[in-house]
């Protein structure tokens, strides 16, 4: 009865959802629960005050032109022109409309991995295949090149770009992207992390690399989730870039697809003008909050049997634990045991080995008493 590409859908429980479903079940007994895997800024305290909370709806300016309006203090505040962006309802429906644009049945998209879990989905759910490019770790992060050789074929519809990647925080290099742009591909870059460099110095973003590049055609996906910390808004964007009659003849087809849906909200475009103006200071709360939590991992984890990898971007850190038992099994136990929830690393298609991705958006103290109880279980398991 069901199609094929959503029988991802419904597959059993595994035992880590089992767990988390017991454990929740019964988190107000014992010790208070910490979910180590937070996402939302906005449910971390990083919030904006939204001005215009009604919309407007008072306002004598047609929602077109509202729209308009909006669209034109996101392109100033991107110093890009508003006539290269396409909104949307959120990245996912960002994919789905590039590849509604570019990919057939029988098509595939090259991914990278690791990466989301959710980028897979979005490509079956188009009907189309997901191939994978590695991302390596040896004392850094780098493309694997040989994975890509092999991922791409003559039905390779698109490369996917994450960059800063979830949950590595690696910042593709240019020879990296150079690299990609010589199998003459569209690219798709996820940059919503972007303003989110850990560095000192900020990495150059994907999408000017590959510009200067004048590689044929860049579809770069952005937010509000991330960059305003307000994912309840329910507003992205996809910017087009690219050589002619490439980036015309894409804009031209985006729009009329993005016009099929109409997603965006009136709500949505009448608040944007405001979070734009609040960007500085909400993204300056989050980095101070990034660095005190990097700050605590990097101090605490010193001289333990669990090990920090480089970090130079996004929300998120990954943990090398002890390789006694697997990533799910660890973190079974820290919900068990610990009342601590956090990702196994093969949610990410991290390569195998017991690794464990952790949010840097809880408050200081949260994560103090966070990293108190992984030891604690880690120091249990290992005696």
């Amino acid at each position: 009865m069901f199609s094929r590409r959503s029988a991802f859908a419904r597959t059993p429980p595994n035992p880590l959802s089992r767990a988390l479903s017991q454990a929740q079940g019964k988190k107000n007994a014992g010790q208070p629960w910490i979910d180590w895997t937070l996402a939302s800024p906005s449910a971390a305290g990083f919030a904006p005050h939204l001005k215009n909370q009604r919309g407007e709806s008072n306002s004598i300016v047609e929602p077109a032109d509202k729209a308009a309006l909006a669209m034109q203090s996101l392109a100033q505040h991107l110093q890009v022109s508003s006539d290269t962006l396409i909104a949307c309802s959120g990245t996912s429906e960002g994919y789905a409309l590039i590849y509604k644009m570019l990919a057939n049945a029988g098509d595939n998209i090259v991914l990278p991995r690791p990466s989301y879990p959710l980028l897979a989905h979005l490509v079956e759910l188009e009907g189309l295949e997901p191939r994978f490019y590695d991302i390596a770790f040896e004392g850094s992060w780098h493309i694997d090149r040989a994975s890509v050789h092999k991922a791409i074929d003559a039905n390779s519809r698109a490369i996917v770009v994450v960059s800063p990647n979830n949950p590595t925080g690696h910042c593709f290099a240019a020879d990296e992207l150079a690299f990609l742009a010589q199998f003459e591909r569209p690219i798709l870059c996820d940059q919503v992390f972007q303003p989110y460099t850990i560095d000192d110095q900020p990495a150059e973003s994907a999408t000017t690399i590959l510009n200067r590049l004048k590689h044929p055609l860049v579809l770069s996906l952005d937010g509000a989730s991330k960059r305003f910390a307000s994912p309840h808004l329910k507003l992205s964007w996809i910017q087009v870039s690219g050589q002619e009659p490439f980036r015309q003849q894409a804009l031209d087809t985006l729009r009329v697809l993005s016009d099929c849906y109409l997603s965006v909200s009136a709500q949505a475009y009448a608040r944007l003008p405001s979070l734009i103006e609040q960007g500085p200071q909400i993204q300056a709360r989050l980095h101070e909050g990034l660095h005190s939590n990097l700050t605590l991992l990097h101090e605490r984890l010193r001289g333990q049997p669990i090990s920090l990898l480089p970090c130079h971007a996004g929300w998120n850190a990954i943990l090398h634990v002890p390789n006694i038992l697997s990533d799910e099994a660890w973190a079974i136990a820290l919900i068990e045991e610990e009342q601590l929830y956090t990702h196994p690393g093969y949610l990410y298609d991290l390569a195998p080995s017991s690794m464990l991705v952790v949010s840097l958006l809880l408050a200081p103290a949260q994560t103090q008493m966070a990293i108190k109880r992984l030891l604690r279980c880690c120091d249990r398991h290992i005696a």
